[in-house]
């Protein structure tokens, strides 16, 4: 099962009995692709990547949605629930041996539950922290986003205003995951347990494209809703771990 010294970690859904391969692991990622492959690489995982909670700030709670970047929005009371079941989730299928965040309170009060639930250690680092957005940041996403889209798509390499430049927090966040998936990958071997990450929507949206070398997407839309979690398998493959499938919210 998910957590033993066997073999590597693997997800299925709750209350059910886990399918049994052929090493004796057990369990699916929750994905198609991953659950009908051959090879027991793409059905195991080394890092789990999960987005913070909410904040007043994401959900627009009252007024609009705002912009974040490196502005420390807390958690709200949505996402300190969040934060509490992300844990639960994670230790009822075997747990973590790390939980790594950023410095900004809404990633590291999302790690901490996880941390209580699982007995991992929180590492906190920097490499974790999203676009700087400088001058739009606590502005309203509608007004703010058609600009920094077009810095991000056509000037990348041009700091935003009081802020910094895409390609340089897209080369940040890109080696920041690599290098987790890397210390999952031997936290599995070691402990039988992959390590956690508790991450911000515009790192998680790069995911496919750091460890799977797809073509990046949309910078600022699309990607896991706060408390949602999406794994790397040990086939370096990308899969959402979806809560019907993998726990429930």
């Amino acid at each position: 099962m998910f957590g033993t010294r066997k073999a590597a970690p693997a997800y299925g859904a709750d209350g059910e009995t886990p399918k049994q391969f052929a090493d004796g692991s057990a369990g699916d990622t929750g994905s198609g692709s991953v659950r009908d492959s051959p090879r027991l690489r793409n059905r195991t995982l080394t890092a789990v990547f999960v987005r913070h909670g909410d904040t007043k700030a994401n959900r627009g709670t009252p007024g609009p949605e705002l912009v974040r970047g490196q502005t420390d929005f807390p958690l709200d009371a949505s996402g300190r629930k969040e934060a509490t079941q992300a844990g639960r989730t994670i230790a009822r299928h075997g747990g973590v041996s790390r939980v790594y965040h950023s410095p900004l309170s809404r990633g590291r009060d999302t790690a901490k539950p996880i941390a209580a639930a699982t007995g991992a250690k929180a590492v906190e680092t920097s490499s974790l922290l999203p676009w700087d957005k400088g001058d739009a940041e606590g502005k309203p996403v509608s007004r703010e986003d058609p600009k920094l889209r077009d810095y991000a798509v056509n000037k990348p390499t041009t700091a935003v205003p009081g802020g910094e430049p895409f390609s340089k927090f897209a080369d940040r966040t890109d080696n920041a995951a690599k290098s987790i998936v890397n210390a999952g990958r031997k936290s599995v071997k070691q402990t039988g347990k992959p390590v956690a990450a508790v991450s911000h929507s515009v790192d998680m949206r790069r995911l496919p494209h750091a460890i799977e070398g797809k073509a990046a997407g949309d910078p600022l839309s699309g990607g896991p809703k706060p408390g949602e979690m999406v794994g790397v398998t040990t086939g370096n493959k990308v899969v959402r771990v979806r809560p019907g499938l993998w726990g429930s919210k």
